[in-house]
């Protein structure tokens, strides 16, 4: 049995142009799939479970009032409803509810009822 070097040396020459051709596909392929995952990964993030009136309903039972503004925020990358609500008293509390989960993530005096309070400490001060 005669062995042809030339036939041998074409084959072992194709079958490496074969397999870089493939790895070069590969590469080609799994560096295309990278951002598609990211823009999947970008919309998944910008749903909101809760819908506004449930977060309005949470907002209240916490502090109760009327509601002077909602808006819909984003906070730390989240996304989250920021509620001011007035009680009977005139002050004004902040309440943020996660837009996920629906659970509230701080409660706060608003700027009115902090200037107040600074007014006040500030007139007691200047007294002595």
């Amino acid at each position: 049995m005669k062995v042809d070097i030339k036939w041998i040396t074409r084959l072992m020459l194709l079958s490496l142009v074969f397999v870089g051709a493939m790895g070069v596909s590969s590469v080609t392929a799994s560096a295309q799939a990278k951002p598609e995952k990211k823009k999947a990964t970008s919309t998944r993030k910008a749903k909101n479970n809760v819908s506004l009136e449930t977060a309005r309903k949470t907002a209240l039972r916490h502090v109760s009032g009327t509601v002077e503004s909602e808006k819909l925020e984003t906070r730390n990358g989240k996304p989250v409803y920021a509620f001011e609500i007035k009680n009977a008293k005139g002050n004004t509390d902040e309440v943020w509810i996660n837009a996920r989960t629906g659970r509230m993530i701080r409660k706060s005096k608003g700027a009115a009822a902090e200037t107040q309070g600074k007014m006040a400490y500030t007139k007691k001060k200047s007294k002595r």
